[in-house]
């Protein structure tokens, strides 16, 4: 009886060992060829496989070698411009047997270079980390390289796996500062500790603590169809506040235009609500209202923070002025003014949670 007894607990610790063993299995990670936007591409091919490197070091992740991410990528036809798509993304993950994507994008912006990273989750696409750096020339980054790993590599809390599935736990209390990267995929511009009210097309109200916008501007366009000066397309009831942009955007999209039908090339608002990014849908993101506009252009545009933009444009916001004219603001002195809505003007896109 007590030989019977001792192989029992053998088998048992033995299972045990076996168990912790899988459960400590690394997920593993992609690192892909980074995007290089007017940089040298040997800088940036250089900078991929330092960055993969310093990952690999970490000790957490089982990272795929570029050679066969070349490979998968060659097969399934995979661009550059692929990148900014979520389902493309997933795809060459799952092709990997990936868990976490990494990409990375170099960008020249003024007088410097910008080195932006996320982390996304191959099975939500969630943006689960996020890093952006700013330096005078690209040889500077190699030196915080190990920072920036660090960085993003510790929004990740816990791993655990098993044979048939890799659960990965993520930070899901990562606060941000103005500038991040935001889980949209766009910038940070605003954060409220104490919360802000989002009106909701269905009557309800959201409590949200932050605003984000997108990077680039969605092109120049008029708030809505009105033909000429003198003819009125449309009378919104429209409001001004911090959180009342989602509901004035929805407010325009679903109004009479008398001037004709409303597209993404003549409704400003339109163009924001059909605006996505690989972790957002369209009707995430809306025309920010005219106080939201003026936090955008005191914490982004003021500071010079907010690329893709020149001192001499104008920018909608989704309030309305009167019957004729809609609230835009100068991103040279950051005035607000009432404009003709058939005038085009500039459009960011922003995104509140």
């Amino acid at each position: 009886m007590r030989k019977k007894n001792l192989i029992l607990v053998i088998l048992l610790c033995v299972a045990s060992i076996l168990t912790a063993q899988e459960v400590k299995k690394k997920p593993t990670i992609v690192v892909i060829p980074f995007d290089a936007k007017n940089v040298e591409q040997n800088d940036a091919d250089v900078l991929h496989e330092v960055f993969t490197n310093e990952i690999a070091g970490t000790g957490k992740f089982k990272v795929v070698d570029r050679s066969q991410i070349d490979a998968i990528k060659k097969q399934y036809e995979f661009q550059n411009s692929d990148w900014s798509n979520e389902e493309k993304v997933a795809e060459l993950g799952n092709a990997l047997n990936a868990s976490i994507v990494v990409t990375g994008q170099l960008m020249p912006f003024k007088d410097k270079i910008v080195v932006s990273f996320r982390m996304l989750d191959v099975n939500t696409m969630e943006i689960v980390s996020s890093a952006t750096e700013k330096v005078s020339d690209i040889s500077e980054f190699f030196d915080i390289i190990p920072d920036v790993v660090r960085k993003l590599t510790g929004e990740i809390s816990s791993i655990s796996t098993s044979s048939s599935k890799t659960t990965t736990t993520y930070n899901k209390n990562k606060t941000y500062t103005v500038g991040d990267d935001g889980p949209g995929g766009g910038i940070i511009f605003y954060h409220s500790e104490a919360g802000f009210d989002v009106y909701e097309p269905d009557g309800s109200v959201k409590k949200c603590h932050y605003l984000e916008v997108s990077k680039f501007d969605l092109g120049d366009i008029r708030w809505c169809t009105q033909k000429d000066y003198n003819t009125s397309c449309c009378d919104i009831t429209t409001l001004t506040a911090v959180g009342a942009g989602r509901i004035n955007t929805f407010k325009i999209i679903k109004s009479t235009h008398r001037s004709g039908t409303i597209t993404k090339e003549n409704c400003a608002a339109l163009a924001c609500h059909s605006y996505s990014t690989a972790t957002t849908k369209a009707g995430d993101w809306f025309l920010p209202s005219k106080d939201e506009l003026n936090l955008l252009y005191q914490n982004l545009g003021k500071r010079v923070l907010l690329s893709n933009t020149t001192n001499d444009n104008y920018y909608w916001s989704s309030s309305q002025y009167n019957n004729s004219y809609a609230w835009y603001q100068s991103f040279s002195d950051g005035l607000q003014y009432g404009s003709y809505k058939n005038y085009t003007g500039s459009v960011r896109a922003v995104r509140a949670f």
